[in-house]
């Protein structure tokens, strides 16, 4: 992203599910979340969510984990925000 760019529109597509959990995508600055991102409910499903997130001054996001399950994913930019 561009210098002064202030947010990302992106995919976030999660594959290879165990158990159940979720992820939360934050602004790289968090230290923690407020909501999810994306949720599971069992092993083997792949699912995906299309989302707005903030982004913090050097342009990271942070991806948070949780619900006791594992996940691979990939988060996929679409576009930006300045």
């Amino acid at each position: 992203m561009p210098t002064g760019s202030t947010a990302v529109a992106y995919n976030l597509t999660i594959t290879n599910t165990t158990a159940q959990g979720f992820l939360a995508v934050a602004p790289g600055t968090a230290t923690t979340f407020t909501t999810s991102s994306i949720n599971w409910s069992s092993t083997g499903q792949n699912l995906a969510n299309g989302l707005i997130v903030a982004i913090d001054s050097t342009r990271h996001v942070k991806v948070f984990g949780g619900g006791g399950g594992a996940t691979d994913f990939t988060v996929d930019i679409t576009g930006y925000f300045r």
